[in-house]
């Protein structure tokens, strides 16, 4: 998640007394912050999720590819849609 969007959201950001280091193209990332128990409105449905805070990301929110594939995730590139079964 990225922290401007967790501030917009005015989502409760821990830091923790460790860190994580993600790897993303081109550079690693350092932080300490998460947002547990964040809830994703998808279509209807709820996801409950801890999320990671990262400074400088672009996007609002990635979906790892574990949590992905415990959803049942399919998507399908050509029609630009995201099926996911009930949680």
């Amino acid at each position: 998640m990225s922290q401007a969007f967790a501030q917009k959201h005015d989502q409760l950001v821990t830091e923790l007394g460790c860190g994580y280091r993600i790897s993303l193209p081109g550079a690693n990332v350092l932080t300490n912050k998460v947002v547990t128990w964040a809830t994703l409105h998808i279509s209807g449905r709820m996801f409950r999720v801890n999320l990671v805070v990262m400074l400088g990301l672009v996007l609002d929110v990635i979906i790892g590819m574990n949590k992905m594939t415990d959803w049942g995730a399919i998507i399908d590139v050509g029609q630009r849609t995201l099926s996911l079964k009930d949680p």
